[in-house]
C-alpha cells in the first residue's frame, strides 16, 4: 500500500506508522506464549506459593519443587504444561563451571591461610552454586559433636591438604567433577508419579545426579497445569531469591518482557519490602512507568494470625486485616514512588484456595491480550476512513492497489481476531 501512496501524500506517514503497529500488534496476537514470574527476596514463600498454585505437592503433603527452608534453588526454575513428565537442564558451559572451579580453588587456599577476609572477597560464587558444586565434587563440610562442641571436617579442605600445589588441587577438581560424562540434559517418565518429579528435581537442584551438569536453568514439564487460558502456553517462572539486590539480568529481562506478568512477592509485614520497592524504582528509572500497572502484581504472603491480628483491629478479622493492610501498602507506593493502580493481592499458601488467585493472573494475561486486540480494531476503523480519503486523491488503478493492500493487512487482522473469539469465547467480550 505504501508503494502505491506517494511519500508527498498526508497519508503516506500515517500509513506507515499503521503498518508498523498493525504488523507489532498481529504478531504479538499470533505468539500464545505467556509467562508469570515470581520474584521475591530468599525465603519470602515463592516456591511454596507456585507449588500450592499449580497443585505440585505429592501424596505426603510435601512439595515437590521444596528442598529446604531459603537459599535452596541452585538456578531458576520452569514449570510448563506437556504431553509428558520430564525435567529438562540448560546447563552452565563447561567454560563456566570451570572458572567455578577456580574461584572455589581460590576459597580453598585462602580459608587455609587463615585470609578470612580474602577468602570472603575472591569466593563469588552464591550458597546454593557452592553446595551443588560440593555435591558434584563429593567434598562436603561434615559436622558433628565432640565432647558437647560442634565441629566441622571441610573435604575440601582436606583434599587440598593432600596436594603439593593450588594447581594439583585444581586439576583434582576438574578429574572429581566428571564433566565429560555430564551430558544428560532431560529426563522423563511415562508415570503419573509426582514423587518421581520431587525426587529428580532435588537431585538436579543439589547436583547429586552423576549425569546431569550444572544447571542454568530447571524445566519441569507437568501433564497437567490447572492455571489454563485455551490456546494460550503459560509457563511459571520460579527466579532464584534475591539476596542483597535485584539489580538481576534475569529478573530485568522479565520486567522488559511484554509477555509476562511478574508477581512480586513479599511478606506480610514488610510490604512493600525493599525488593518489590527496589523493581518499582528500576521499572520507573527505566522508562517502564505505564507498564507497571498492566505486569506487576504485589503479591502479599500472609501467615496464620498476621492478617487477622493487624493492630488497627477490635477483633480478629482476616478479610478487614487485609483491607487494612492493603490501604497501608497504597500509601507507601504512592508517598515513596509516586505510584498507584498498582494490583495487590493477598495469599496465604498454606490456607487459601487457590481459584481467586489463579482468576486475577489469567485475567492479568488475558488483558494484555485484549489491549493488541483493540489496537487492530482501531487501526481497521482509521484504514477504512483512509480509503475512503484516497477516493479523492488517487487514479482508479492506484486506488485499486490500495484497497488490495488494505484488504490483506485487514484479512490478516480479522482473521486472528476471529480466531480468538472461537479460541476465548468465555473471555472475549
Amino acid at each position: 500500500m505504501l508503494k502505491t501512496t506517494p511519500e508527498s501524500y498526508s497519508t503516506y506517514k500515517l500509513l506507515k506508522t499503521h503498518r508498523e503497529f498493525l504488523i507489532g500488534s498481529t504478531d504479538y496476537l499470533k505468539n500464545s506464549n505467556h509467562t508469570i514470574a515470581f520474584i521475591g527476596k530468599v525465603g519470602v514463600g515463592k516456591t511454596t506459593a507456585i507449588s500450592k498454585l499449580l497443585n505440585l505437592i505429592d501424596c505426603s503433603g510435601k512439595e515437590l519443587l521444596q528442598t529446604g527452608s531459603g537459599r535452596t534453588t541452585v538456578c531458576e526454575v520452569e514449570i510448563r504444561e506437556s504431553n509428558r513428565i520430564s525435567i529438562e537442564v540448560e546447563p552452565y558451559s563447561n567454560d563456566e563451571v570451570e572458572k567455578y572451579l577456580e574461584e572455589f580453588s581460590t576459597y580453598i587456599e585462602n580459608k587455609i591461610l587463615k585470609k578470612t577476609s580474602q577468602s570472603e572477597k575472591s569466593f563469588t560464587l552464591s550458597s546454593e552454586i557452592e553446595r551443588a558444586l560440593r555435591n558434584m565434587l563429593e567434598l562436603k563440610i561434615r559436622r558433628f559433636k565432640e565432647n558437647g562442641k560442634r565441629k566441622s571436617i571441610d573435604d575440601a579442605v582436606e583434599l587440598y591438604n593432600s596436594c603439593s600445589s593450588k594447581d594439583e588441587f585444581y586439576q583434582k577438581l576438574l578429574q572429581r567433577i566428571n564433566l565429560s560424562n555430564r551430558t544428560t540434559t532431560e529426563i522423563f517418565t511415562f508415570s503419573d508419579s509426582k514423587e518421581w518429579i520431587r525426587n529428580n528435581f532435588e537431585e538436579i537442584n543439589n547436583g547429586k545426579n552423576k549425569n546431569v551438569p550444572l544447571p542454568k536453568k530447571i524445566i519441569i514439564n507437568i501433564n497437567e497445569n490447572p492455571v489454563k487460558i485455551p490456546k494460550i502456553n503459560l509457563s511459571f517462572l520460579d527466579t532464584k531469591g534475591v539476596d542483597e539486590t535485584a539489580n538481576r539480568q534475569d529478573i530485568e529481562n522479565q520486567l522488559k518482557d511484554s509477555r509476562t506478568i511478574s508477581v512480586l512477592c513479599t511478606s506480610f509485614n514488610d510490604a512493600p519490602d525493599k525488593v518489590s520497592t527496589d523493581i518499582l524504582r528500576y521499572m520507573k528509572d527505566s522508562g517502564l512507568t505505564k507498564y507497571i500497572s498492566k505486569r506487576i502484581i504485589i503479591l502479599v504472603l500472609d501467615k496464620n494470625g498476621e492478617a487477622e491480628c493487624i493492630a488497627d483491629l477490635e477483633e480478629p478479622d482476616l478479610e478487614e486485616g487485609r483491607e487494612i493492610r492493603k490501604d497501608q501498602i497504597e500509601r507507601d507506593l504512592k508517598n515513596s514512588l509516586n505510584l498507584d493502580d498498582i494490583e495487590i493481592v493477598f495469599f496465604n499458601s498454606k490456607e487459601d484456595d487457590p481459584e481467586e488467585l489463579i482468576s486475577i493472573l489469567i485475567n492479568k494475561v488475558l488483558a494484555l491480550r485484549k489491549e493488541h486486540e483493540n489496537q487492530v480494531e482501531t487501526i481497521i476503523e482509521s484504514l477504512d476512513e483512509i480509503e475512503k480519503q484516497t477516493n479523492t486523491q488517487l487514479s482508479s488503478e492506484a486506488l485499486r492497489r490500495v484497497r488490495e493492500s488494505v484488504s490483506i493487512w485487514i484479512k490478516d487482522a480479522e482473521n486472528i481476531q476471529c480466531n480468538l473469539k472461537k479460541i476465548l469465547p468465555i473471555y472475549w467480550k
